[in-house]
């Protein structure tokens, strides 16, 4: 019998502490084909776990006893609590790549990709792009969508060593504008279709008469 892919030491870090504001509750948990919005997400890393393109990864959520804790084990993925997560994006990002960060090997390469909670059809194809690009030496890559090109994409990848960088996060703004101050070259990936957001019900509504 073959053995599987080795996996990549690449780890998935899927960002959702996030209240849903816009959005007039829990829209991670809102339902969409039958499962939770956060569920694709998840399921997707598990596609990508099984592909040998990601090692592990966590998941960012309010609290020990939310019910995305609950989704993340039920996909072998790590719940992270974040501490403040009415201060934003940036929290999210610095506990769940904090939480990397306690299990890193220092002599082995290592990335994590970043992954919105509420993008419920991020394909695959972004995740192996992101990390062959890695591969190729790039500590900074992004999904960039044919249907919207010109749009700063997700997930986000992020070599080991500009994970230090979240520490300057602030807010809602997540790391672009971080990178771009420091100089650091985001390698676009071209990646066909598109990887729309839950951020309001219409969106949710948009996406179920999608098949």
């Amino acid at each position: 019998m073959s053995a599987g892919p080795q996996p990549a030491p690449v780890e998935a870090v899927v960002l959702a502490a996030g209240a849903g504001s816009r959005f007039g509750g829990e829209k991670l948990l809102a339902p969409l084909h039958g499962r939770p919005v956060l569920a694709h997400v998840l399921a997707t890393v598990r596609d990508a776990r099984e592909a040998g393109l990601l090692r592990d990864g966590c998941v960012t959520v309010r609290s020990a006893d939310h019910p995305a804790a609950a989704l993340a084990r039920q996909h072998r993925v790590t719940p992270v609590v974040v501490p403040a997560p009415a201060r934003g994006l940036s929290e999210s990002l610095r506990a769940g790549l904090g939480e990397l960060a306690r299990h890193v090997i220092p002599t082995v390469p290592q990335a994590a990709v970043i992954l919105l909670g509420d993008q419920p059809r991020v394909p695959l194809a972004a995740i192996a792009g992101l990390v062959a690009a890695w591969r190729g030496g790039a500590l900074a890559a992004r999904a960039r969508y044919a249907a919207e090109p010109g749009v700063p994409g997700h997930p986000l990848l992020l070599d080991r060593r500009l994970w230090p960088l979240a520490a300057e996060a602030q807010g809602d703004s997540g790391l672009g504008a971080v990178l771009r101050a420091r100089g650091v070259t985001i390698v676009p990936v071209d990646v066909p279709g598109g990887n729309p957001d839950v951020d309001t019900a219409a969106d949710l509504t948009r996406l179920e008469d999608l098949p």
